[in-house]
């Protein structure tokens, strides 16, 4: 299973029973082999842009960015660690209203998102976006 450290600096607080049932989709949804620890934060579109400049060297905001423990260089390695996924609350509230979803369905399909880049899932090619998409979807759309 995933845990989840949580660090909310905007919006409104995401209460901890929202947390246990994103938690609790993507250990159903996943195969049993992925297990460990997801930093997320949840930031403004300020954060967010500065570091989608700094490191993709894009300067805009963006809706979810995922750093791995595999990219990032440590002195000591946390083997239960899998990385960051930042989100960018008013980039949700954003494309909410855009897709005509609740900001609870884009917070989860951001976060949903994120955690699959922390497990090494990609959308570069054709064949993998068709993978990652499918599970990504599969663990949104599953009922607990």
């Amino acid at each position: 299973m995933i845990q989840f450290e949580t660090n909310q600096q905007v919006g409104p607080t995401i209460g901890a029973a929202q947390w246990r049932t994103w938690q609790r989709k993507l250990a159903a949804g996943l195969p049993k082999k992925f297990h460990g620890r997801a930093s997320v934060a949840i930031v403004g579109d300020r954060a967010m842009q500065q570091l989608n400049y700094r490191y993709r060297g894009k300067n805009r905001v963006t809706d979810v960015l995922s750093f791995s423990e595999k990219d990032v260089q440590q002195r000591i390695p946390d083997e239960n660690s899998l990385g960051e996924v930042i989100i960018c609350y008013p980039q949700a509230v954003r494309q909410a209203k855009q897709y005509k979803t609740s900001l609870t369905k884009e917070l989860e399909h951001l976060l949903v998102h994120g955690v699959l880049h922390l497990l090494g899932f990609d959308h570069q090619r054709p064949a993998d976006e068709k993978k990652m998409m499918a599970l990504q979807e599969r663990i949104i759309d599953s009922k607990l």
